[in-house]
């Protein structure tokens, strides 16, 4: 369970940051921001993949991410 937290920390540690030089990019550094992540999300993940599984959490994740695109 340690290691699942842990790589979920790390990972949106690295998105983070990522998407922070793709704005940067876009905006050609014209607005100076970073983009963080809350880890308030860790906790129904991990929980989400005792119950469902690692497939089934990605399936949700990916799911709520596709409604979200279509929502904006």
């Amino acid at each position: 369970m340690d290691d699942t937290i842990t790589g979920f920390i790390s990972l949106a540690l690295f998105t983070a940051g990522i998407g922070t030089l793709i704005f940067h990019l876009v905006t050609k550094g014209i607005v100076p921001i970073f983009l963080g992540s809350s880890f308030a999300f860790i906790a129904p993940i991990v929980k989400a993949t005792e119950l469902y599984g690692l497939a089934g959490t990605l399936s949700g994740l990916v799911a709520v991410g596709l409604v979200y695109f279509l929502m904006i």
